[in-house]
């Protein structure tokens, strides 16, 4: 395995106010997050369908006052401002390096300098020789999910992280396949 920067994971969000879900589907991370850090809102971006259903569930379990979905194309709109931090949690992996570069320049363009991209991923160590999951799970996105994706390793979304206007600011491992790629804007 690869030399990982940790940040601490209990306090990370701590220091925003407004995260920006980019995906986030019907608030499974949302009302999570929103649970653990009471201060912090959270604004889901997804389709308009899945954004509808998002905010019934948000409304069923009374988060209404800091959790809310707005539609939202990730590839076609611009991501909305005024969050200080987003979260693209298990969706860059399913994509293309272009497409995630773009993904990323949108998110620096709709943050203020020291604002964070957070990535959720399945972890690949930086020589691409294991854990095993990312070689099953990268066949599964390049032939199934989108034809085009696969688990990219840490250093990579380090590198689209400074194309973008970010500074790698460290990795936090989620159990043993799980990463957490933490970014800042400068």
């Amino acid at each position: 395995m690869s030399a990982m920067r940790v940040r601490p994971s209990t306090s990370y969000l701590s220091e925003y106010r407004h995260l920006l879900d980019v995906g986030g589907g019907t608030a499974i991370n949302a009302s999570t997050l929103a649970a653990r850090w009471p201060h912090l809102r959270v604004t889901i971006g997804d389709l308009p369908s899945v954004a509808a259903a998002a905010n019934g569930k948000i409304e069923e379990m009374g988060l209404a006052d800091r959790v809310a979905a707005v539609p939202l194309d990730a590839f076609d709109d611009e991501f909305p401002t005024g969050c200080d931090a987003v979260l693209f949690a298990h969706f860059l992996e399913i994509w293309s390096p272009e497409r995630i570069r773009a993904l990323l320049a949108k998110a620096s363009r709709a943050l203020e300098p020291g604002g964070a991209v957070l990535v959720v991923t399945p972890h690949q160590n930086d020589e691409e020789t294991g854990p095993e999951r990312a070689a099953y799970l990268s066949a599964y996105f390049h032939t199934i999910a989108s034809g085009e994706g696969m688990v990219y390793t840490g250093r990579e979304y380090e590198q689209w992280f400074v194309e973008a206007g970010f500074e790698p600011a460290g990795r936090v491992m989620l159990g043993a396949d799980t990463v957490v790629i933490c970014g800042r804007r400068v």
